[in-house]
């Protein structure tokens, strides 16, 4: 991104002093050529900031779903013996598939709500550029 970057504004100020040297009959046109490109410039590193905070938002609720993934370690909460506990609760009139459809369903809720949070920061940002 940043090599891009850095060719785009290459090309531009280029054309910067092309425009600068042109000769005194067309003034007019080479100060409207600069203030084109000095406007771009500036349209561009705008765009760029707002890409990049949408990067770092994203990142951010990427970062927690990760986090949240570490939060139940093997070494500390050791897989159950599934067997034992479908005979416990069918005994006590539940069932292992009922407990485990309300775990998985608070699990993706919660990475969904993330999710939303994070894309909905972002198009907040995009619609305060102006894009």
């Amino acid at each position: 991104m940043d090599k891009k970057r850095s060719e785009v504004r290459d090309r531009l100020f280029a054309l910067r002093n092309i425009a600068a040297a042109s000769p005194t009959g067309s003034i007019t046109t080479s100060i409207e050529i600069l203030n084109e490109v000095d406007y771009a410039a500036k349209k561009l590193e705008q765009q760029n900031a707002s890409l990049q905070q949408k990067v770092e938002t994203l990142g951010d609720g990427l970062r927690c779903i990760v986090q949240w993934s570490e939060a139940y370690p093997l070494d500390v909460f050791p897989e159950p013996d599934l067997k034992k506990a479908h005979a416990v609760l069918v005994a006590a009139g539940m069932t292992l598939d009922a407990i485990s459809a309300s775990n998985m369903r608070h699990v993706v809720e919660g990475v969904g709500q993330i999710a939303r949070e994070a894309l909905a920061a972002t198009q907040d940002n995009a619609g305060e550029q102006g894009g």
